[in-house]
């Protein structure tokens, strides 16, 4: 019998058959794993195609939208052109004709004095004196004016047109994601990139988490509208810090966990420029314009020492411009200032939470809390600011409710987050900050906002 350094050759045999038999299962599963993923590439191609076809009609109505609000908005203001010019116009014919007869009243005058001196005599000339003169007078009262007629002129107002441009050039991307939704890249990624906050993650990889659930979460980062790619959709829940070198020493101090309490400090920081009036602090920075909705929250832990009376504050939350950050103890009230108080209310006869936009009252929510001495209760408020929309909204976190939201704010300088704690003898006030990760963003919450700012 033949052998080889194996030993006999049937058993060799045996030995490479079980190994090519290993091969063939390997290739095998491989053909197996081939065949599944060009039937997921196939399927992808038809999801491709779908997803082409209703991201161009997505698009195509959007831009639609968009050029028939032009188009309306065109139509508006040719309207208004038309309405003042026949204003002006009809103003111009009233001058003219009040001036056409003045003239004529001035000529007949004249006439009639021609005429005394060609045809009266001497003793008529002396009883018509007093006529004359009378008629005169009421000649020039209603002179025209010596100079010449000031033509009011219109002009087309075209303020924010490179800003409405510049959006408009970078409205839009096509976001582009795995077919397990997980691998996201394009402008949505740059948007998030670019913010300050989130370089600090930047070693992470962006690749294996999804959106929501990943990177951007930690950032607090949300997309407020599933498959939303541009700025006004995107959601950052900012890290706010209360600023330890801008509290009022008079009044407040801010403890080793970083909350604004309404005790004066036993130990007195030095540092310049601290606030001086106003009962608490601001933000380490105001808050950045670039046309995405900013979030942030505030946990307010309260303790009734004794029952409030009159108009006495507990907390207020808001933003304002940096020259009103020192003018008084709050803004409420204030120019270029938006806020929401919560202090008793003579109206309710109860503590009440107020909103205010610059300096009008805007409405009153009544009994956030019972004025009864030794209760305590934590208020939890949330606040939206979108410099795109020029929208900032109050939240009762807790209630989860809208408690109002302010159009129109001038968003034109830099708004500063301001937070303030008030009557110590009353009330005790330790409030929170809530920022960054640390908020619980629901799909209810991300709805109520979307709700609020549409």
């Amino acid at each position: 019998m033949l052998t080889t350094k194996w030993g006999k050759v049937d058993v060799a045999a045996e030995t490479v058959t079980k190994q090519m038999e290993y091969h063939k299962n390997e290739l095998s599963t491989l053909q197996t794993r081939h065949q599944a993923y060009v039937q997921s590439i196939r399927q992808g191609t038809e999801a491709t195609d779908k997803t082409h076809h209703s991201l161009n009609e997505n698009i195509r109505h959007i831009f639609q939208s968009l050029r028939s609000q032009l188009d309306r908005r065109e139509k508006e203001l040719l309207v208004d052109l038309e309405n003042h010019t026949k204003d002006t116009k009809a103003t111009q014919h009233a001058l003219l004709t009040t001036c056409d007869e003045d003239k004529k009243t001035c000529t007949r005058v004249l006439d009639y004095i021609s005429n005394i001196f060609l045809f009266a005599s001497k003793s008529d000339i002396l009883g018509l004196e007093k006529y004359v003169g009378e008629m005169t007078r009421t000649c020039l009262d209603n002179a025209a004016p010596q100079t010449d007629y000031a033509v009011p002129t219109a002009d087309f107002n075209t303020n924010g047109l490179s800003k409405l441009k510049a959006n408009v050039s970078g409205f839009g991307a096509i976001l582009t994601m795995d077919m397990d939704g997980e691998s996201v890249n394009g402008n949505l990624l740059r948007v998030i990139a670019d913010w300050k906050p989130y370089k600090a993650y930047r070693q992470a990889s962006f690749r294996n988490q999804k959106l929501e659930n990943g990177v951007a979460r930690e950032c607090g980062v949300h997309l407020l509208k599933p498959g939303a790619v541009d700025r006004s959709c995107i959601l950052k829940c900012l890290p706010l810090k209360n600023d330890k070198d801008r509290f009022s020493l008079a009044y407040v101090h801010i403890n080793t966990e970083g909350d604004l309490v309404n005790r004066k400090s036993v130990i007195r920081p030095a540092g310049e420029g601290r606030l001086k009036k106003y009962t608490g602090t601001c933000s380490t920075a105001p808050l950045p314009q670039d046309g995405c909705p900013q979030y942030w929250e505030l946990e307010n832990r309260v303790s009734v020492n004794k029952p409030l009376s009159g108009d006495r504050l507990i907390l207020e939350v808001g933003v304002c411009r940096e020259e009103q950050r020192d003018v008084t103890h709050c803004i409420g009230g204030r120019p270029h200032s938006y806020s929401m108080n919560v202090a008793h209310c003579p109206t309710h006869g109860g503590i009440c939470r107020s909103i205010w936009k610059e300096e009008k009252y805007v409405l009153c929510r009544p009994y956030t809390l019972p004025n009864t001495a030794g209760t305590s209760h934590t208020l939890h408020y949330g606040v939206v600011y979108d410099d795109a929309r020029k929208k900032i909204v109050f939240i009762d976190v807790k209630e989860k409710k809208v408690m109002s939201t302010l159009d129109n704010v001038d968003c034109s300088e830099p708004l500063w987050p301001m937070f303030g704690v008030y009557n110590p003898d009353w009330i005790t006030v330790c409030m929170r900050l809530v920022v960054g990760s640390d908020i619980n963003m629901t799909e209810e919450k991300k709805a109520m906002i979307v709700k609020a700012l549409s």
